[in-house]
């Protein structure tokens, strides 16, 4: 039997202008939808989720980002909030 899920991400980022252009704030929104008869993903929860940080650019390589999220993974469960803190380098 055939299912059909639906899973997407919407996200705006705007870098400040002049001297603020290390900073980086952000908005994302997330949003999962698994239809009930597929067996393959019948594991994951549906999701409607933001995300709204901001990333500054530490040097060339490295960047450090604060972000708070928001999550509700079905209608009867309560939303779960968190803040996440990550530092990234690339090389």
């Amino acid at each position: 039997m055939p299912t059909s899920n639906l899973a997407y991400y919407v996200q705006a980022a705007y870098r400040l202008p002049s001297s603020a252009r290390l900073w980086k704030p952000y908005y994302r929104f997330e949003h999962i939808d698994i239809d009930s008869r597929d067996v393959v993903f019948a594991g994951v929860p549906n999701l409607d989720g933001s995300t709204i940080g901001v990333r500054y650019d530490i040097s060339t390589y490295a960047a450090i980002k604060s972000e708070a999220r928001i999550r509700r993974r079905t209608a009867d469960q309560p939303r779960t909030n968190g803040w996440f803190l990550q530092i990234a380098f690339t090389f």
